[in-house]
């Protein structure tokens, strides 16, 4: 028997907003990720045949928790039916500190700029353009 499976992503964070990488830090949904967030559970609600017979399965981490929440409003679905899992974190393999991360759009070629301060024990600054 198939199965679907639909992946979302969390609606846009304040570091979204503010193009700052941000892990497994907390930063709240803006009122764009909430509206975002509520999008994708009103267009979800149209696709599914029972929203009842489904289950969301989502990362414990505020933004992630803050779009399950309201994508189980829009479905109709109790808060009860999230399975909060540790799992679905994102991994956190290197710390960087004073993380700026810029990227331009316009024009044909695409252009970013990154830079950061590694833990010490591991490198001077990080500063990467493209």
């Amino acid at each position: 028997m198939s199965r679907t499976l639909y992946l979302l992503r969390h609606g846009q964070t304040r570091y979204n907003a503010e193009q700052r990488l941000q892990g497994r830090c907390n930063s709240d949904l803006t009122d764009k990720g909430e509206a975002q967030a509520t999008a994708m559970g009103a267009r979800l609600r149209d696709v599914l045949d029972e929203p009842a017979r489904w289950t969301l399965y989502a990362s414990p981490l505020g933004r992630a928790r803050q779009t399950a929440l309201l994508v189980c409003q829009q479905l109709g679905l109790d808060s009860e039916r999230i399975v909060w899992d540790d799992r679905l974190r994102k991994a956190a393999p290197l710390v960087l500190e004073d993380l700026q991360f810029g990227l331009d759009n316009r024009g044909r070629r695409h252009r970013f700029g990154l830079s950061a301060a590694p833990p010490s024990e591991l490198a001077a600054r990080i500063d990467i353009r493209g």
